[in-house]
């Protein structure tokens, strides 16, 4: 029921689709540039 809730919400408003997908592809970049800083930074 969860699932077609999403899918009616989506079809009322299509521009949540490239939402979504910004945000995806900002929270990818973000973990990115964290796994890189860790790698970098050395503890005490």
């Amino acid at each position: 029921m969860n699932r077609n809730r999403i899918a009616v919400q989506l079809e009322r408003h299509p521009k949540l689709i490239g939402f979504f997908f910004a945000v995806a592809l900002l929270m990818a970049q973000v973990g990115s540039v964290a796994a890189n800083v860790a790698e970098t930074c050395q503890g005490p």
